[in-house]
């Protein structure tokens, strides 16, 4: 994704003042943004419950649906951050809505058709 987004211009990034292990990647027109960030459970809640990643009860959808059509309306949001080296939720970080925006990640197999519309 790094590749990607330096090809709409400028070099790649993660959001100011945030988390520099962040799967968001900003440049000067395109923000990408990994879709796994919207657990709801960290690792240690998905094994108490019982569920794995991608189970739609370790998600966050309707946070990941309202914060994309957000970003498309022009309003910043702030994002939450899994961190896949610790398996933690960490502080959310405020993005800025961007020329290009990419959504990437598996949850999106997973949502409702409603979220790319």
């Amino acid at each position: 994704m790094r590749r990607l987004t330096s090809v709409f211009g400028g070099a790649t990034e993660p959001p100011k003042g945030g988390n520099p292990e962040s799967n968001t990647l900003i440049s000067d027109m395109t923000t990408v943004i990994c879709l796994d960030d919207y657990h709801s459970l960290d690792r240690t809640g998905r094994k108490e419950k019982g569920v794995k990643a991608l189970d739609p009860r370790a998600n966050n959808f309707d946070l990941m649906y309202e914060q994309v059509k957000a970003l498309k309306r022009g309003i910043a949001v702030e994002k939450p951050i899994y961190n896949h080296v610790t398996g933690l939720l960490d502080t959310p970080e405020l993005i800025q809505p961007p020329e290009i925006l990419v959504i990437e990640g598996l949850h999106p197999i997973k949502s409702s058709p409603k979220f790319f519309f």
